[in-house]
């Protein structure tokens, strides 16, 4: 086989009765560890805890303390008893039109404070880009949003978030970030602009 990633991890884990449970819209759990996480999306499991993820060689390896080799043969010969299918790699999915539906509001001394001292931008930029309307605060979750313009169109936006968080959050979003930082979904015109000023 050329590609061993063409094969779904999923599949693959469920065909040699790996004890693996949906989380949610595009991933699954491992039942006997907390912090193995399988992406369908991505095709391909993070073991947190331990540092380590990877495709269906990289899992045996890790789970049973396997050499490449020994999981590279284990791996072909579970495949070709079974019925596998090969899936492929979607295109990525793009925003008919860009909708805006954060409420927001004027920045609070906290997110002011982390974007001055924990981002290290000068008070009078932060200040200029909240006088112009480039940036601004999410009520619920209180992150600060950096809106996108191009030409004078207001074409996307990212979120940052202000509040560290705990290791509990981190397992739960599936991330090694100290922050949360979204990209909101945007046309294919504008997906890969950005926030961008000219002062």
């Amino acid at each position: 086989m050329e590609n061993m990633n063409e094969i779904s991890l999923v599949e693959y884990l469920e065909l040699i009765g790996e004890p693996i449970r949906p989380d949610g819209h595009s991933y699954y759990r491992h039942k006997q560890h907390d912090s193995l996480i399988i992406s369908v999306r991505k095709n391909a499991f993070y073991w947190n805890s331990r540092g380590v993820g990877g495709g269906p060689i990289q899992y045996l390896m890790a789970m049973y303390n396997m050499s490449y080799s020994e999981a590279r043969n284990k791996f072909l010969d579970d495949i070709n008893k079974g019925d596998m299918q090969k899936i492929s790699v979607k295109a990525k999915p793009y925003a008919e039109k860009f909708n805006y539906k954060e409420i927001e509001s004027y920045l609070t001394i906290e997110a002011k404070k982390y974007l001055v001292v924990e981002r290290k931008i000068n008070n009078s930029v932060v200040n200029f880009l909240l006088d112009k309307g480039l940036i601004a605060e999410e009520v619920k979750y209180h992150n600060i949003i950096f809106k996108w313009f191009k030409d004078g169109k207001f074409c996307g936006y990212s979120k940052q978030g202000t509040q560290k968080l705990t290791e509990r959050q981190k397992e739960y979003l599936h991330t090694k970030r100290d922050f949360i930082k979204r990209v909101a979904p945007t046309t294919k015109e504008y997906s890969n602009w950005g926030f961008n000023i000219m002062l």
